[in-house]
């Protein structure tokens, strides 16, 4: 059985690539972790930010049989430019959800 062990932001002590991009998490930047034990193995991921933020609605299943870098990418519009800090604008189907509550 899988347990979780820990998830959350921190900040990268050297370079990773993403689990879900596969684009790199350069050192010093914030991103996504995700720790798990099975069966006596730890297993730790870590996303971008902005790639896990892709997931909120995923449930466990959505994550088995996750998509390739490639197609991640090419489904969520996710470029270099846009990890390196460049503007980035959701690809989304209902634009209400994109304005602030007041």
């Amino acid at each position: 059985m899988t347990q979780s062990l820990r998830s959350g932001e921190a900040k990268a002590r050297k370079d990773y690539e993403c689990d879900l991009c596969h684009l790199k998490i350069l050192s010093g930047t914030k991103h996504y972790t995700h720790a798990v034990a099975d069966d006596g193995t730890c297993v730790t991921w870590r996303y971008h930010l902005i790639c896990e933020s892709k997931t909120h609605d995923w449930d466990e299943d959505d994550f088995a049989p996750c998509l390739t870098g490639a197609d991640f990418r090419h489904e969520y519009g996710i470029t270099q430019e846009i990890i390196d800090g460049g503007q980035w604008t959701p690809q989304i189907d209902n634009p209400t959800l994109l304005k602030a509550e007041v």
